[in-house]
């Protein structure tokens, strides 16, 4: 497979979607460098699989989480919890707000 190099006018492109600054040499390097993975990636797609079952995990193990149970001896009441922030309202912790609504 023949390698597709990306233009500079695509990497600037992918720049902008992902909300980067890049400087020209920064914008070369990653020309070559995507340009690669791309083709790297062209040469996964032509192996054969034909023989190999579908994963999606690798490890064998499966549910190998623990049960979420509450132990009362290491749990703190909520007048522990908010004992230690000034500012609560109402039993809950009152935070600045991060969202802002621009209706």
């Amino acid at each position: 497979m023949a390698t597709k190099q990306l233009t500079l006018e695509e990497v600037i492109h992918l720049a902008r979607l992902a909300h980067l600054t890049l400087t020209d040499k920064e914008i070369e390097t990653y020309q070559t460098q995507l340009s690669s993975i791309i083709d790297y990636i062209g040469k996964l797609n032509e192996l054969n699989t034909d023989n190999v079952d579908p994963a999606n995990q690798v490890t064998g193990l499966s549910n190998i989480l623990r049960d979420d149970e509450i132990n009362p001896e290491r749990a703190l009441s909520q007048d522990e919890v908010l004992s230690n922030k000034n500012d609560t309202k109402q039993g809950k912790f009152e935070v600045d707000a991060i969202l802002q609504n621009n209706e």
